[in-house]
């Protein structure tokens, strides 16, 4: 058995990120997330088969549900909380640590057992991160066209008080369309 993936955190707590057998109900349990449902499967090569994986890549939060599933014993023995070990992954560098060792550990539970799958999942991840950058460069560079003179010059000026008897209006109107009687 391979030994677990060691993360250590903002805080400097290290942490023990493994998957198997033993803590599958507590990802299901602790992170409502099941292998079964979100790890597409050799056979069924449909993208909407393959979409709850790539939206679980893409959702740190969710991912860092799963890092809590799987060190929530660790966590308990610390009396910590799922907002205090929150705390310790303040910076890049520690989740983006977590982030891989949770990745790999879901990657690692399928290598002994399905290879193939573990392959697939892996090759999936590489495209998923080179799609990520794909697209971060299309919207860096889409921004990189707007004009923010041109577009602040088109924001209208409006005083203070102005905005604030707009407001008023607004809601004494809002206010007297809820009272009228409907026909």
């Amino acid at each position: 058995m391979d030994s677990p993936l060691k993360v250590t955190d903002a805080l400097s707590r290290v942490w023990l990120v493994d998957l198997h057998l033993g803590n599958l109900d507590a990802l299901e349990e602790h992170a409502e997330f099941s292998l079964e449902k979100i790890v597409p499967k050799l056979s069924d090569k449909s993208q909407e088969a393959c979409l709850p994986w790539h939206e679980f890549l893409a959702d740190t939060l969710r991912i860092f549900d799963v890092f809590c599933a799987l060190t929530k014993e660790q966590a308990d023995a610390l009396g910590l909380s799922k907002k205090d070990m929150r705390a310790g992954f303040t910076t890049d560098v520690a989740t983006d640590a977590m982030t891989e060792a949770t990745l790999d550990a879901i990657v690692r539970f399928f290598q002994k057992r399905n290879p193939a799958r573990a392959a697939a999942l892996r090759q999936s991840m590489k495209v998923h991160k080179q799609l990520m950058l794909k697209a971060a460069e299309k919207v860096t560079h889409a921004l990189s066209k707007i004009d923010i003179d041109k577009l602040a010059a088109s924001v209208p000026e409006i005083s203070i008080d102005d905005a604030i008897q707009m407001e008023l209006n607004r809601s004494k109107s809002s206010a007297t369309a809820a009272r009228a009687p409907s026909d």
